[in-house]
Protein backbone atom coordinates (compact mmCIF):
# COMPACT_ATOMS: atom_id res chain seq x y z
CA UNK A 1 0.00 0.00 0.00
CA UNK A 2 1.44 3.23 -1.09
CA UNK A 3 -0.83 6.25 0.28
CA UNK A 4 1.85 9.23 0.68
CA UNK A 5 -0.81 11.67 2.63
CA UNK A 6 -1.61 13.03 5.36
CA UNK A 7 -4.38 15.51 4.14
CA UNK A 8 -7.40 12.67 4.78
CA UNK A 9 -10.90 13.18 6.68
CA UNK A 10 -12.56 10.57 8.02
CA UNK A 11 -16.35 12.03 8.75
CA UNK A 12 -19.25 9.76 10.08
CA UNK A 13 -22.86 10.25 9.32
CA UNK A 14 -25.24 8.64 11.81
CA UNK A 15 -28.93 7.50 11.29
CA UNK A 16 -28.58 6.23 7.60
CA UNK A 17 -31.20 3.95 6.15
CA UNK A 18 -30.41 1.68 3.01
CA UNK A 19 -33.08 0.21 0.88
CA UNK A 20 -31.61 -2.78 -1.80
CA UNK A 21 -33.48 -3.84 -4.57
CA UNK A 22 -32.41 -7.51 -5.82
CA UNK A 23 -32.88 -8.93 -9.25
CA UNK A 24 -34.66 -6.23 -10.74
CA UNK A 25 -35.26 -6.26 -14.69
CA UNK A 26 -32.75 -3.92 -16.26
CA UNK A 27 -35.27 -1.46 -17.81
CA UNK A 28 -35.41 1.98 -17.30
CA UNK A 29 -39.17 2.27 -16.29
CA UNK A 30 -38.63 1.03 -12.39
CA UNK A 31 -35.23 3.03 -11.96
CA UNK A 32 -37.43 6.26 -13.07
CA UNK A 33 -40.55 5.45 -11.36
CA UNK A 34 -39.04 4.63 -8.09
CA UNK A 35 -36.56 7.72 -8.44
CA UNK A 36 -39.13 10.10 -9.04
CA UNK A 37 -41.67 8.61 -6.69
CA UNK A 38 -39.15 9.60 -3.88
CA UNK A 39 -38.08 12.97 -5.39
CA UNK A 40 -42.41 13.41 -4.97
CA UNK A 41 -42.02 12.61 -1.53
CA UNK A 42 -39.37 14.31 -0.64
CA UNK A 43 -36.99 12.20 0.17
CA UNK A 44 -33.18 13.25 -0.06
CA UNK A 45 -31.11 10.41 -1.29
CA UNK A 46 -26.98 10.33 -0.41
CA UNK A 47 -25.73 7.06 -1.70
CA UNK A 48 -26.59 5.29 -4.91
CA UNK A 49 -24.79 1.88 -6.16
CA UNK A 50 -25.87 -0.49 -8.74
CA UNK A 51 -24.45 -3.68 -9.73
CA UNK A 52 -23.60 -4.58 -13.66
CA UNK A 53 -26.50 -6.38 -15.13
CA UNK A 54 -26.48 -9.97 -15.09
CA UNK A 55 -28.54 -11.05 -18.24
CA UNK A 56 -31.50 -8.68 -17.90
CA UNK A 57 -31.37 -8.51 -14.12
CA UNK A 58 -29.59 -5.77 -11.89
CA UNK A 59 -29.78 -4.77 -8.05
CA UNK A 60 -29.11 -1.23 -6.67
CA UNK A 61 -29.65 0.29 -3.23
CA UNK A 62 -29.78 3.78 -2.45
CA UNK A 63 -29.24 5.69 1.07
CA UNK A 64 -31.00 8.50 3.16
CA UNK A 65 -31.54 9.89 6.58
CA UNK A 66 -33.70 7.73 8.58
CA UNK A 67 -36.18 10.50 9.67
CA UNK A 68 -37.27 9.53 6.10
CA UNK A 69 -37.87 5.87 6.55
CA UNK A 70 -41.52 6.47 6.52
CA UNK A 71 -42.02 8.29 3.72
CA UNK A 72 -40.18 5.52 1.87
CA UNK A 73 -42.11 3.22 3.08
CA UNK A 74 -45.26 4.44 2.04
CA UNK A 75 -43.14 5.21 -1.76
CA UNK A 76 -42.42 1.80 -1.77
CA UNK A 77 -46.10 0.57 -0.93
CA UNK A 78 -47.38 2.62 -3.64
CA UNK A 79 -44.41 1.54 -6.48
CA UNK A 80 -45.75 -2.26 -5.56
CA UNK A 81 -48.92 -1.42 -6.55
CA UNK A 82 -47.41 -1.15 -10.35
CA UNK A 83 -44.41 -3.14 -9.46
CA UNK A 84 -45.63 -6.47 -7.86
CA UNK A 85 -42.36 -8.49 -8.18
CA UNK A 86 -40.00 -5.83 -6.02
CA UNK A 87 -39.45 -6.73 -2.47
CA UNK A 88 -36.75 -4.40 -0.73
CA UNK A 89 -35.18 -4.67 1.59
CA UNK A 90 -34.65 -2.04 4.34
CA UNK A 91 -32.52 -1.43 7.12
CA UNK A 92 -32.06 1.44 9.52
CA UNK A 93 -29.89 3.35 11.80
CA UNK A 94 -26.51 2.94 9.81
CA UNK A 95 -23.52 4.99 9.97
CA UNK A 96 -21.90 6.52 6.73
CA UNK A 97 -18.07 6.97 6.68
CA UNK A 98 -16.59 8.98 4.14
CA UNK A 99 -12.96 8.75 3.86
CA UNK A 100 -11.62 12.17 1.82
CA UNK A 101 -8.45 13.33 0.37
CA UNK A 102 -8.08 16.05 -2.95
CA UNK A 103 -4.57 13.31 -2.93
CA UNK A 104 -6.95 10.14 -3.95
CA UNK A 105 -6.64 11.93 -7.36
CA UNK A 106 -3.00 10.92 -7.84
CA UNK A 107 -1.71 8.32 -5.08
CA UNK A 108 -2.84 5.02 -5.32
CA UNK A 109 -3.86 2.79 -1.85
CA UNK A 110 -6.70 4.34 -0.66
CA UNK A 111 -8.77 2.11 -0.85
CA UNK A 112 -6.46 -0.94 -0.40
CA UNK A 113 -6.45 1.08 2.94
CA UNK A 114 -10.17 1.66 3.29
CA UNK A 115 -11.10 -2.37 2.89
CA UNK A 116 -8.12 -3.71 4.85
CA UNK A 117 -8.83 -1.83 7.63
CA UNK A 118 -12.21 -2.92 7.37
CA UNK A 119 -11.13 -6.73 6.75
CA UNK A 120 -8.78 -6.74 9.77
CA UNK A 121 -11.59 -5.40 11.93
CA UNK A 122 -14.32 -8.18 10.46
CA UNK A 123 -16.66 -5.22 9.41
CA UNK A 124 -18.83 -6.16 6.75
CA UNK A 125 -19.78 -3.17 4.26
CA UNK A 126 -23.42 -2.88 3.39
CA UNK A 127 -23.06 -0.17 0.34
CA UNK A 128 -19.74 1.33 -0.94
CA UNK A 129 -19.47 4.46 -3.42
CA UNK A 130 -16.59 6.22 -4.31
CA UNK A 131 -15.57 9.56 -6.53
CA UNK A 132 -12.22 11.05 -7.45
CA UNK A 133 -12.19 12.62 -4.20
CA UNK A 134 -13.66 10.32 -1.70
CA UNK A 135 -14.58 7.05 -0.24
CA UNK A 136 -18.36 6.29 1.05
CA UNK A 137 -18.97 2.93 2.96
CA UNK A 138 -21.81 2.23 4.55
CA UNK A 139 -21.90 0.03 8.02
CA UNK A 140 -23.88 -0.67 10.66
CA UNK A 141 -23.98 1.65 13.85
CA UNK A 142 -22.64 -1.06 15.97
CA UNK A 143 -19.57 -1.17 13.62
CA UNK A 144 -19.18 2.07 13.04
CA UNK A 145 -15.92 3.21 15.82
CA UNK A 146 -14.35 -0.08 15.16
CA UNK A 147 -14.38 1.04 11.79
CA UNK A 148 -13.23 4.27 11.98
CA UNK A 149 -10.17 3.41 14.33
CA UNK A 150 -8.90 0.24 11.71
CA UNK A 151 -9.80 2.49 9.07
CA UNK A 152 -7.12 5.54 10.57
CA UNK A 153 -4.85 2.88 11.17
CA UNK A 154 -4.32 1.19 7.80
CA UNK A 155 -3.81 4.89 6.16
CA UNK A 156 -1.41 5.92 8.51
CA UNK A 157 0.58 3.31 7.81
Amino acid sequence: MKVNSKNISILATENVSIVTFNDIANSGDFLADIFKEVALGGVNIDMISQTPPKSDLLSFAFTFDDSSLANLLSIIAKIKLSHEQVTPLVSSSNVKITISSPDMITSTGFASGVFAGLNNARIRSLLITTSETDISVLVSSSDANNAIKAIERELSK
